[in-house]
Order: structure tokens, then sequence, then C-alpha cells
């Protein structure tokens, strides 16, 4: 949970820095800072939700915000490789709580 709120907040941090520099720049800073937020939202919901389907389809739900939030920065892809590891480390922990779940209930 704690690297999911750092990754986020670098994230956020570099677009700030970026801001002048990035081809849509302000006017695409509030559909940023809106879908940073659900990003991390979603982040925060995968960690929660027992359910395998569910799980499955915030994962695939919040890689779909990643791309939106990576199409608009063009040859900038700083944020991007800050937010993937949030993805690639939820897919994860899904899979081995899932697992180790499973093995409690099947013993």
């Amino acid at each position: 949970m704690f690297f999911c709120v750092l990754c986020h907040l670098i994230a956020l941090l570099q677009f700030q820095l970026k801001l002048n520099t990035i081809e849509f720049g302000l006017r695409w800073a509030g559909q940023f800072r809106v879908l940073l937020g659900s990003s991390f939202f979603l982040s925060l919901l995968i960690c929660v939700v027992g359910n395998r389907v569910l799980s499955l389809v915030l994962i695939l739900l919040h890689a779909f915000v990643f791309i939106i939030i990576g199409y608009p920065l063009s040859g900038y892809i700083g944020i991007e490789l800050t937010i993937i590891p949030v993805l690639l480390a939820e897919i994860i922990v899904c899979s081995l709580v899932k697992r180790i779940k499973s093995s409690i209930l099947a013993s």
C-alpha cells in the first residue's frame, strides 16, 4: 500500500515538474490529476476486494486508466515508468493472495 502511495505521489511530482514542457501541458493538467486520482483509488480497491473476478476487472480498468494517462504525454515516459510497477505489483499481490487463500481453504 505504501508503495502505491509513493509511486502515485512521485508521478504527480514528475507531472508538475514537466508541466511546461509537455505538449498539452496546462490543458491536460486537470484531466491528469483526475485520472491519477482514479488510478490511486483503483489501486486501493484492488488491495481490498476479495472477489477474484472483480479484482481482475479492476486491474483491467486500472490498465485502461494507465493507458489514458500516458497517451497525451507523447515522448515523456517517466510518469508511465513510475506507475507501471504499481500495476505489476497489484497483479502479483492479487495472484499471491488468491493462491494463499485457496491453499488455506483447501487444507
